[in-house]
């Protein structure tokens, strides 16, 4: 009996071995995924927020600026229209996070509101003496635009709203909310007619 004994004490340890081995592996095999999934996940959510606090700095100072608060041909409209535009996370994005900004559902839509500000920017291209009412108009369109596509993305849920919600103080939140409903009305009107 004491032969058997001996035989089942190496059979457990032979299969307690390959359990082991089975499971080290499977350990091994699945920890690398797993680490980079949430260090993506990560790296998302962080673009996300860079992104997205680029927007709302670029929405907020543009709608400041076309309120004509300032004087017109200032300082302030000079430095304003040639720096005032934040576009340094999106194009950290194009240069480092290609792959993972391309991941986000909404990168369509920022592409398109970086490309209006680029666009705004083309306005700026100017001497001192040449920023006259010509250009702060041009600029002024310019910066309309962005300031209505933005509020109308976030207005239709293009966005992380709760996101967002979490960028801005609650009454900012809902005067963006209120100015997308205004812009998609004007565009249903235009197209009605």
């Amino acid at each position: 009996m004491s032969n058997s004994s001996a035989d089942n004490t190496t059979i457990l340890t032979i299969l307690g071995m390959i359990a082991a081995f089975i499971t080290a592996s499977v350990t091994t095999f699945l920890a690398e995924p797993v680490k980079t999934f949430f260090e993506n996940r990560t790296r998302k959510n962080n673009l996300k927020i860079i992104l997205y606090k680029e927007l709302l700095i670029n929405y907020e100072g543009l709608l400041d600026y076309i309120s004509e608060k300032h004087d017109v041909g200032g300082v302030y409209n000079k430095l304003m229209m040639k720096h005032g535009v934040r576009t340094e996370g999106f194009r950290h994005a194009m240069e480092n996070e290609l792959s993972l900004f391309y991941q986000l559902p909404e990168s369509i839509d920022i592409s398109i509101l970086h490309n209006r500000l680029l666009a705004l920017l083309q306005n700026t291209d100017y001497g001192d003496e040449q920023i006259n009412t010509l250009v702060r108009s041009d600029f002024n369109d310019s910066a309309k635009e962005f300031i209505e596509t933005f509020a109308l993305y976030l207005y239709k849920d293009r966005f992380d709203n709760k996101l967002i919600q979490k960028l801005v103080s609650k009454d900012e939140y809902l005067n963006m909310l209120k100015m997308g409903g205004w812009v998609d009305l004007e565009i249903r009107a235009q197209e009605a007619s």
